[in-house]
């Protein structure tokens, strides 16, 4: 069973990596922008994360190394705001996870907005929104899951929603984990006068868990490589020094980097940065979200297991 899974995430890498023609931007736009606090402070590239419910938006077979709450928001800005929640269980032996994103930005009519765009606002208030609900297990060690999303882009004159399919592998060797995961796997629909296809994204993680380096001082660090539906490659990745004083209480300070894309002068940095505050269950995130131009957006997350 799992050499079939693993044919059928190769066959629809080789799909991934195959431009598709004349197509230069996808939507919804709401499935481009990051999702979790935590993930963007260390460049947004948490395929083989852990440790949060919104492993359900990066990896589904993540679901198995989460439970509890997430809840989000990011701020581009006046002109565009996004958030995000999500929940997780584990019932005899199943992770189980149900989330929902939505953004509100400025449009353009009959046109699909980048994400590089949202640090400023269109003619057309314009929204983004994706449900979503996953499932995974662990066979022979390899953890294995799925999502499915009903995602939606709405401006004044034009609204529009698919499914979406989500796959993903996991695995752990020793302090260091795997993830292998193909996201937004979809059919194409026109906005206004644009035919668009979902983001799909191929993504393979490693990550190194955090381990003591100095009396109360851990660090951690992640790392993805990616390949877009249009054959465009990138790569992110990041690490943490967390500061533990007592057993349940840290603080972590993180830095990451990542390869966004522009549109003009408009996109983001290449580098992230942020922080986190632990006490027992709960968890305070925020991220720093550099855009070109000197502007910067922000990100703030709370998390409680």
């Amino acid at each position: 069973m799992n050499r079939a899974i693993v044919r059928l995430l190769m066959l629809v890498l080789v799909a991934v990596t195959v431009p598709a023609a004349a197509q230069e931007r996808h939507a919804p736009v709401v499935l481009r922008v990051p999702t979790s606090a935590w993930a963007l402070a260390t460049g947004d590239g948490f395929t083989a994360g852990r440790g949060t419910s919104d492993l359900l938006f990066y990896n589904p077979s993540g679901l198995t190394l989460a439970s509890g709450m997430a809840l989000s928001a990011h701020r581009w800005g006046g002109a565009s705001t996004a958030a995000s929640l999500s929940h997780a269980v584990i019932f005899n032996g199943w992770g189980i996870g149900v989330g929902a994103r939505y953004l509100d930005f400025g449009g353009t009519d009959g046109q699909v907005t980048h994400p590089a765009e949202l640090m400023t606002r269109g003619p057309s208030l314009s929204s983004s929104l994706a449900a979503t609900g996953g499932l995974a297990r662990v066979i022979k060690r390899v953890r294995v899951g799925v999502a499915v999303s009903y995602v939606q882009e709405q401006s004044p004159t034009d609204r529009d929603g698919m499914a979406t399919l989500d796959v993903g592998l996991g695995r752990d060797l020793g302090r260091f984990g795997f993830g292998l995961a193909v996201r937004n796997i979809g059919p194409s629909r026109v906005l206004g006068t644009t035919t668009f296809q979902p983001p799909m994204r191929f993504s393979l993680g490693a990550l190194l868990r955090p381990r003591p380096i100095a009396v109360f001082f851990d660090a951690g660090a992640i790392a993805e490589f990616a390949v877009t539906r249009d054959g465009r490659i990138e790569v992110a990745g990041g690490g943490e020094l967390i500061w533990v004083p007592l057993d349940g209480w840290a603080v972590a300070a993180r830095l990451g980097f990542r390869t966004p894309e522009q549109v003009g002068e408009l996109g983001a940095r290449p580098y992230t940065a942020g922080i986190g505050i632990s006490l027992d269950r709960f968890a305070l995130d925020y991220a720093l979200d550099p855009q070109r131009g000197g502007a910067v957006a922000h990100r703030i997350g709370f998390r409680m297991r």
